[in-house]
């Protein structure tokens, strides 16, 4: 599927990093095990999804209400920028 080279490179660094690209028909984005934090074979859900942006968000001192689409917004206005 095409895609901006950013998100390509981050793709590939996402799927090296999980050690997944092997595994083709597998999902992308994947749970964790809560004892080891390694993947696990089972998809991430979009509730989950959603749940940890609004962690990693927190964390990073955001107060917005920021989800999923704002990526979405984002990745489209800086894809059409170029």
């Amino acid at each position: 599927m095409p895609c901006h080279h950013a998100l390509a490179d981050a793709l590939r660094a996402y799927i090296d990093a999980a050690g997944t690209a092997d595994d083709r028909k597998g999902f992308l984005f994947r749970t964790s095990s809560r004892h080891n934090k390694a993947l696990t074979d089972r998809p991430l859900t979009q509730a989950n999804a959603w749940l940890m942006i609004r962690r990693r968000a927190k964390t990073a001192g955001i107060a917005a209400p920021i989800g999923c689409h704002t990526f979405r917004a984002t990745g489209i206005t800086a894809y059409l920028a170029k």
